[in-house]
């Protein structure tokens, strides 16, 4: 869609907001220093450091938020343009995964950081074991001894295996998320776990997220039926925006805090 001028101004406003992203797309994480509580995290939970997954988690945010801010030039740089539902599909996967990494690494103490870590790989290898039953792949063997890895660190490092199986969902890593980020309103509403959603239903085609989105009646075909231009909301999509640069700002001040050295290594 061609927004208005008044929506242009609040699309400006944000393009000014993701020109961060810029930098932050450029950028190399740094190793945590000796003596750090990463790299402490890092030696108990080898070849599944937390750092590693936290660096990914970043990195795939950043990515999504910068080929969003690419999208919204397009051809041309001084004309900002807004897709009705595609935008909303890559802020998905920026929440999604900056939460992560604000999930993993927000645990003052090593054994939750620790738990939430193994607890990810587990995930992991559980839609690892769906995606070879899916595509009849031989590979069970293979995620069997992953996993007997896995419970190995948990054993090692005093993790009941019961807090490794226990199932792992998105609303549960974005609602610690949010809270560590500050993302809740007044009346406590979990505005990152909302934009997730409504963004899913965007991607995922739902009719019952339409009414949210800008409709316009162009004419009738007859009683009832309508023809009807749809177009994205602006302030539903910068504020979604909004939510993705705050779980990446915070994530990032996270990892470099735990990264950094003198912390408590024991």
């Amino acid at each position: 869609m061609t927004v208005s001028d008044t929506e242009a101004q609040a699309l400006a406003a944000m393009m000014g907001r993701l020109d961060v992203v810029e930098s932050w797309a450029k950028e190399q994480t740094g190793t945590p220093a000796p003596g750090s509580s990463l790299a402490g995290d890092d030696r108990r939970t080898h070849p599944h450091e937390v750092s590693h997954a936290a660096i990914q988690s970043v990195g795939a945010g950043v990515d999504h938020l910068h080929a969003l801010r690419r999208t919204l030039t397009g051809r041309d740089p001084a004309h900002v343009a807004l897709h009705t539902y595609a935008p909303f599909t890559l802020i998905r996967a920026a929440l999604e995964n900056a939460a992560a990494a604000v999930w993993l690494v927000a645990p003052a103490g090593r054994p939750e950081r620790l738990t939430r870590r193994l607890r990810l790989e587990m995930k992991s290898l559980q839609e690892m074991q769906r995606f070879f039953r899916v595509a009849d792949i031989p590979g069970s063997d293979e995620v069997q001894r992953r996993q007997d890895r896995v419970f190995g660190l948990a054993d090692t490092t005093g993790i009941d295996h019961a807090e490794l199986t226990a199932h792992l969902t998105i609303t549960e890593v974005l609602k610690e998320a949010e809270k560590v980020a500050g993302l809740r309103d007044d009346n406590g509403q979990h505005l990152a776990v909302i934009f997730w959603r409504i963004c899913s239903a965007l991607a995922h085609g739902d009719k019952w997220v339409l009414p949210l989105l800008d409709l316009e009646v162009m004419g009738s075909f007859g009683p009832g039926v309508h023809n009807v231009r749809v177009s994205a909301p602006v302030p539903l999509f910068t504020a979604g925006v909004h939510a993705s640069l705050a779980l990446v700002h915070t994530a990032r001040q996270l990892y470099e805090q735990r990264a950094a050295a003198p912390f408590s290594d024991d």
